[in-house]
C-alpha cells in the first residue's frame, strides 16, 4: 500500500488535518542501540538518569551531559530491569529484576526488588517476590513505603520502611493487567 498513489492521498489529507505537536527538548541521549531501555528514573539531586535494561540485565546511570556508564554489577544478579524510582529522601534506587520475559521464567520465576545505596552506588538489599508471576513497576511513598505491580497475576505488592518482605495487597487477579504504579501526594 505504501507505494499506492490514492493510499498516499488519504494519508497525506489526514496528516494535514492533525494538529502539529512541538518537539520536546532532548533530555539525554543513549548511546548503546542493545540496551533497550525500559524503566526510566531520575533523580534530581545529581540531576542523573537510571535507565534499566531489557536485554542486558544491568542499570546504567546517565549524567546531566548524556555521559552513561554500568551502574549495576554482575553480582547484582538482575535479570530484565524494568520498573526504577529514586527516594529521594532516603537517597534509594528502587529497581524490578524480572525473568517472566524469557522461558526460563516460566519454568523458574525469578522477581525481585532491589534497592541501592545512592551514596555508595552499592546493592544495599534484595526482596524476592517468590509468589510474583511478572513484577512490572515500581512506586516510593513520602514515608518510604515501596510498591510494586505484577502485571501477570493482576496483584499489587507493599513494603513498608522497616519490612523485610514485600506483601500482597487484596486478591490475586483484583489488579488485571496490573502495570505503571505511582503514588499521588496526599499517599493514596
Amino acid at each position: 500500500l505504501w507505494q499506492d498513489a490514492d493510499f498516499q492521498a488519504v494519508r497525506a489529507s489526514l496528516e494535514a488535518e492533525e494538529p502539529s505537536t512541538a518537539v520536546a527538548p532532548m533530555a539525554l541521549r543513549m548511546q548503546d542501540p542493545k540496551l533497550i531501555p525500559e524503566g526510566v528514573a531520575h533523580d534530581a539531586r545529581t540531576r542523573r538518569f537510571f535507565v534499566g535494561s531489557v536485554a542486558q540485565h544491568k542499570i546504567v546511570v546517565v549524567d546531566a551531559r548524556s555521559r552513561g556508564r554500568d551502574f549495576s554489577v554482575a553480582s547484582d544478579r538482575l535479570d530484565a530491569v524494568l520498573g526504577l524510582a529514586v527516594d529521594e529522601r532516603r537517597r534509594a534506587l528502587y529497581a524490578v529484576s524480572t525473568n517472566a520475559l524469557q522461558a526460563t521464567g516460566a519454568r523458574q520465576p525469578r522477581n525481585a526488588v532491589v534497592r541501592y545505596d545512592l551514596r555508595s552506588g552499592k546493592l544495599a538489599a534484595r526482596y524476592e517476590v517468590s509468589e510474583a508471576k511478572q513484577l512490572n513497576d515500581v512506586a516510593l511513598a513520602a514515608d518510604g513505603t515501596a510498591y510494586v505491580t505484577d502485571s501477570a497475576a493482576g496483584s499489587l505488592y507493599r513494603l513498608r520502611a522497616g519490612e523485610s518482605a514485600f506483601s500482597r495487597i487484596g486478591e490475586v487477579g483484583a489488579l488485571r493487567g496490573a502495570n505503571g504504579v505511582t503514588v499521588a501526594p496526599d499517599d493514596t
